[in-house]
């Protein structure tokens, strides 16, 4: 117990003393400082149609439509938040693995540029008949005007797929394939 009220005074006494100070100002202490980051205001919306093409290991396609928005911004880069639901038939060549289901996918991306972007992201696809949660990797271009317009992506995806085989289940590279979305931002 003492130690925590000794935790206590040494925060309390360090506010004062950095409150104190003439260097800072007395809103300083009282607002919170926001590190760089701002909202984009137009062409910060995205919303599109996504179709992808699986040819590695399990063959296939998929098809979706999204809704993606900036999150947070500094300069060039970028934090997006997506997410949407679709629809994915595939199978690997020994029929094993057969996948006929939709699914809910929802990602977070990290962009770099000005109005055409390199975009890194990570996320994950709930579905539903299988009910489970495998991730996926996206790495590739987005064309995105910063006052809005037509707007696409095109880039290479890899989903991490569980399998389950009697009582024993798995995780491997399942799908790794091209994907091409387009659409309106806003």
């Amino acid at each position: 117990m003492q130690k925590f009220l000794y935790k206590i005074i040494l925060l309390i006494l360090f506010f004062l003393c950095n409150c104190s100070s003439s260097a800072v100002s007395d809103e300083s202490c009282i607002k919170p400082r926001r590190i760089k980051f701002k909202r984009t205001k137009l062409g910060s919306n995205f919303i599109g149609v996504k179709s992808s093409l699986y040819f590695i290991d399990i063959k296939g396609y998929s098809a979706s439509v999204f809704f993606d928005f900036f999150a947070e911004s500094e300069d060039k880069f970028f934090i997006t938040l997506n997410f949407g639901g679709g629809y994915i038939n595939a199978k690997n060549e020994d029929k094993t693995f057969i996948s006929n289901e939709y699914f809910i996918p929802v990602s977070g991306h990290l962009i770099y540029g000005d109005n055409s972007y390199f975009d890194f992201g990570i996320g994950a696809s709930y579905f539903i008949t299988r009910k489970i949660i495998d991730p996926y990797f996206y790495i590739g271009y987005r064309f995105q005007p910063s006052i809005g317009g037509l707007s696409f992506k095109a880039g290479a995806e890899m989903l991490i797929d569980r399998l389950k085989i009697g009582n024993l289940e798995a995780q491997k590279i399942g799908l790794i394939g091209i994907t091409f979305s387009i659409g309106y931002s806003f």
